[in-house]
């Protein structure tokens, strides 16, 4: 039953990770502080999980250092690659 639930096309599993995904975007896009978390409580709301928002906040939080990481890392890669192409 929980591996027929953890698969693509579940709705269930569709639902669930339609929700995190919109808490994570709260907290990236409204920050880490009680705008953020206000988004996030409001995604988690529907599918009943507001408490786990602070592990939401933890998760973002190292994502946002991680895309951070990776701009420093590749960004200027990925500038010269667009700017060659778009001439």
């Amino acid at each position: 039953m929980l591996a027929k639930s953890l698969q693509s096309g579940d709705p269930i599993f569709e639902k669930v990770s339609r929700v995190v995904y919109l808490a994570l975007r709260g907290i990236v896009l409204g920050g880490s502080g009680p705008r953020g978390r206000k988004l996030a409580e409001t995604a988690l709301q529907q599918v009943g999980v507001v408490m786990l928002t602070d592990k939401v906040v933890l998760v973002a939080e190292e994502l946002i250092m991680a895309a951070s990481v990776s701009v420093s890392v590749h960004g200027p890669w990925w500038y010269v690659n667009l700017c060659d192409n778009m001439r």
